[in-house]
C-alpha cells in the first residue's frame, strides 16, 4: 500500500513538470495580464499627451526651440537650455513611440491574452495544490520528490531491481558494440578516402615519394577499465586508436607523423 501511495505522489509531481524558476515569473505575468487594460490605457494617454494631441509636449518643446534658436545666436547663454530642450523633445518623441508600440503589442490580440491568462491561472492552481501537499515552492516539492523516490527504492525488491539493471547493462553493451562496430567501419572507409586524396595532393606539392597512412588499431583494454568489449577499451569515441603515419621517402617504414615530420613537411601535409 505504501509503494502504491508513493508511486501516486511521484506521478502527480512528475506530471506537473516543475521548474524551480517559474513561481515568481508566473505571478508577475499574471499581474501584467490582469492589468492589461489599465496598462494599455495608460500607454495610450502617455502617447497622446507627449505627441498625438494638439499642443502636446513634443509640439510645445519644438515651438520653444524654434523661438529660442535665433535668440541663442544673440546670447550664447541660451545655447545650453536650447540644447536641453531639443534633447527633451527627442526623448519625448522616443517615449511616445515606445508607448504607442507597447499599447499596440498588448492590445493586438485580446483573445490570445485572455487564453494565456487562463493558462497561467490553471498552472498556478496546479502548483498551489502541490504546495499544500509537499512544500511552499517548486524547489521544496522537488526536494520532497527525491525523498519519496528514495523511500520507494528502498521498498522495492532488491533482487528484481538488480535483475532489471543487469538486463539494462546487457542491452546497453549490445548497443555499444553495434555502434562501435559501425563507427570503426566508417573510419576505415574514411581513412581510404583520406589516403587517396592526400596522396594526390602531395604529388602536386612535389612530395611524390612521401606516403601518408591512417593507422587504425584497437584501443587496448587494461585491468582498470570497466567498459571493455572483446578485449577492446570503449569510450565516447569508440574502440579505435587512430594515428597518422608518414613515410617521408619511398621504401622507408611509416612512423608517427607528429614525431618525424619536419616543420616544412608538416605545413605542406
Amino acid at each position: 500500500q505504501r509503494e502504491d501511495f508513493l508511486r501516486f505522489q511521484l506521478q502527480e509531481i512528475d506530471a506537473a513538470e516543475l521548474n524551480p524558476d517559474e513561481d515568481d515569473t508566473l505571478e508577475d505575468e499574471q499581474k501584467r495580464l490582469r492589468a492589461a487594460h489599465e496598462l494599455v490605457d495608460a500607454a495610450k494617454r502617455g502617447e497622446l499627451e507627449l505627441y498625438a494631441r494638439e499642443g502636446a509636449v513634443v509640439e510645445t518643446l519644438a515651438s520653444l526651440a524654434k523661438e529660442l534658436t535665433p535668440l541663442a545666436a544673440v546670447d550664447k547663454a541660451l545655447a545650453t537650455p536650447l540644447s536641453q530642450i531639443e534633447e527633451a523633445r527627442v526623448l519625448a518623441e522616443d517615449a511616445a513611440d515606445a508607448l504607442r508600440r507597447y499599447a499596440d503589442s498588448v492590445a493586438a490580440d485580446p483573445d490570445r491574452l485572455e487564453q494565456r491568462l487562463e493558462q497561467i491561472e490553471e498552472r498556478l492552481h496546479t502548483l498551489s495544490r502541490l504546495y499544500r501537499k509537499h512544500g511552499t515552492n517548486s524547489a521544496k516539492v522537488l526536494a520532497k520528490r527525491a525523498e519519496l523516490f528514495t523511500e520507494l527504492e528502498r521498498l522495492g525488491a532488491q533482487d528484481s531491481r538488480r535483475q532489471e539493471l543487469s538486463q539494462a547493462v546487457s542491452r546497453a553493451r549490445t548497443e555499444m558494440l553495434a555502434l562501435a562496430g559501425r563507427l570503426s567501419a566508417s573510419r576505415g572507409e574514411a581513412a581510404k578516402r583520406l589516403h587517396k586524396e592526400v596522396q594526390a595532393a602531395l604529388g602536386e606539392l612535389g612530395m611524390t615519394g612521401c606516403q601518408l597512412e591512417v593507422d587504425i588499431q584497437p584501443r587496448a583494454a587494461s585491468a582498470s577499465d570497466d567498459l571493455t568489449l572483446d578485449g577492446r577499451r570503449v569510450g565516447p569515441r569508440g574502440w579505435d586508436k587512430v594515428e597518422l603515419l608518414l613515410s617521408p621517402n619511398k621504401g622507408e617504414t611509416a612512423r608517427p607523423l607528429a614525431k618525424i615530420a619536419s616543420g616544412g613537411e608538416l605545413s605542406r601535409i
